[in-house]
């Protein structure tokens, strides 16, 4: 899949992780849009009972970064400029939620999430680039 997420799963089942999926993979659940205008879809809710992400949460993410405006016949989901699979040796990055480390609609976006959780956040722009400066 594009965005990596079936392929960890598996990558997750090889190591010997537990994977509990609240959908099926293949079935993304209604598209979630908030004030900011962050969206997101969730394609693994995670598993029931664990803790769930919120500010001050240390999360470990593994992610690729698009820009959708950039999108090509072989990238239809937009140009990839960073991936953690082909940029970063741990194959994940880690932060604290509310660090300021990363854009405040990527972490709003991860917000709720709970372990082995998989969703696709999508953040405007606007957010991204203002987090530069």
């Amino acid at each position: 899949d594009a965005s990596g997420a079936a392929t960890r799963l598996k990558n997750l089942q090889m190591q010997g992780t537990k994977i509990e999926r609240g959908v099926d993979v293949g079935v993304m659940t209604t598209l979630k849009r908030l004030e900011s205008g962050v969206t997101y879809r969730d394609i693994n809710y995670g598993r029931d009972g664990s803790r769930t992400v919120r500010r001050g949460s240390n999360v470990g993410a593994e992610m690729t970064v698009r820009c959708k405006s950039l999108a090509t016949p072989s990238e239809p989901e937009g140009a990839k400029y960073y991936s953690t699979k082909v940029d970063n040796g741990a194959n994940e990055i880690s932060w604290t939620l509310g660090s300021g480390d990363f854009p405040r609609g990527l972490e709003e976006g991860m917000m709720g999430m709970k372990l082995n959780a998989v969703r696709r956040i999508e953040v405007p722009s606007q957010q991204i680039f203002a987090a530069r400066n």
